[in-house]
């Protein structure tokens, strides 16, 4: 009589250990999930685009169309070398026409495209400026 024929063969215990942990790690297994709240704004704001070294690449002006206390969404930009942003470049937000002009840096983390292209901007810790 003819062995059944294994779909599966393991190959070792390993294996099939490291194959379990990578599956627990899926996109499935954990959704994203927003842990802060964002608050619809709708106000124009000045916007400087950094370097790594450190140096202005650029600098006019973005629509901050969501803020919580972690970072922002900021679309509708209006700089002198086009309106896409380069990645993980380092951003100073700030509101026009404050004295004191107090701004916020931060990292660009994400891009949504499309005709309403919007930017993801992770804020920088005030020591952790690259600014």
């Amino acid at each position: 009589m003819a062995k059944p024929f294994e779909i599966h063969r393991t190959l070792s215990s390993r294996v099939d250990s490291i194959a379990r942990t990578i599956g627990s790690f899926g996109r499935l297994s954990h959704p994203n999930v927003r842990r802060l709240t964002r608050k619809p704004v709708l106000k124009r704001i000045s916007l400087s685009v950094y370097r790594e070294d450190g140096s202005v690449y650029d600098q006019g002006s973005a629509e901050l169309m969501d803020l919580s206390s972690a970072g922002a969404r900021i679309g509708k930009l209006e700089l002198s070398r086009g309106d896409i942003l380069p990645p993980n470049s380092v951003v100073s937000l700030s509101l026009p026409g404050r004295t004191p002009a107090l701004p916020i840096q931060g990292n660009v983390v994400w891009l949504k495209p499309g005709a309403d292209r919007s930017y993801g901007v992770r804020f920088l810790l005030l020591n952790a400026g690259r600014v």
